[in-house]
């Protein structure tokens, strides 16, 4: 579970009968994650899976592409590892010497 303080991430955790507090990671914490600039024909399940392994480990994805403020994206659902920087873009090649940057 997440929750925000003071624009600070919180991650809690429920422990499990008689688990030590201090032997469990507070390390990872599952974000949705929009990703922007991706043609309509890359908005696939392995598309989704392909980009939410390069931002963390990737857990689900939402098939319909949302429309907000004229610009359509693609979630992601990512387990993240809290302690690395955030991705913000990733080089996609989509023809031969054609690249795009898929933005997050």
């Amino acid at each position: 579970m997440l929750w925000f303080f003071n624009r600070h991430l919180i991650v809690f955790h429920k422990l499990a009968g008689d688990k030590d507090p201090n032997s469990i990671p507070l390390w990872h914490a599952a974000f949705w994650v929009q990703v922007h600039n991706l043609p309509k024909g890359v908005t696939s399940e392995g598309t989704a899976r392909q980009l939410g392994d390069f931002i963390g480990k990737f857990m689900e994805y939402d098939s319909t592409l949302v429309t907000r403020g004229g610009s359509k994206f693609m979630q992601i659902r990512v387990l993240l590892d809290v302690q690395i920087p955030l991705k913000r873009k990733k080089r996609i090649s989509i023809e031969q010497n054609k690249f795009i940057y898929a933005l997050f």
